[in-house]
């Protein structure tokens, strides 16, 4: 994954683009679950303070369970790997069927990373 996100950030750095955006997932069906990975990702300053979008109507994660998930937060490895690396999350989340995950839009900035995420991956 190194490798990946070093040949990424020079690829960036070579075209002069500032951003890299994607998504991120959790494996689940279940939109109280979305949400309280929603609310963890804001309370713990996650959230991108300036870029926001809420999922289209067709994957809106509408909260319909009474199940609180709050006590029990997983992050995904590799979202938490994003995360480390300063990618910020701009979306609410929104559910794909198809592939039965809940996604969250994400942003990478290569103007707001820290100094030692540069260090690591822009030698």
């Amino acid at each position: 994954m190194y490798l990946l996100w070093r040949g990424l950030a020079k690829y960036m750095i070579m075209r002069k683009k500032r951003y890299l955006f994607g998504c991120c997932s959790i494996t689940s069906q279940n939109p109280a679950e979305g949400h309280a990975v929603y609310s963890y990702l804001k309370e713990h300053g996650f959230m991108h303070n300036e870029y926001f979008i809420d999922a289209t109507k067709e994957y809106h994660c509408t909260k319909d369970s009474e199940v609180d998930f709050a006590d029990e937060v997983k992050i995904p490895q590799l979202f938490r790997l994003y995360l480390d690396i300063g990618c910020k999350v701009c979306s609410t989340p929104a559910i794909d069927r198809q592939f039965k995950t809940i996604d969250f839009l994400i942003l990478l900035d290569l103007e707001t990373i820290s100094d030692q995420t540069k260090a690591l991956f822009l030698k």
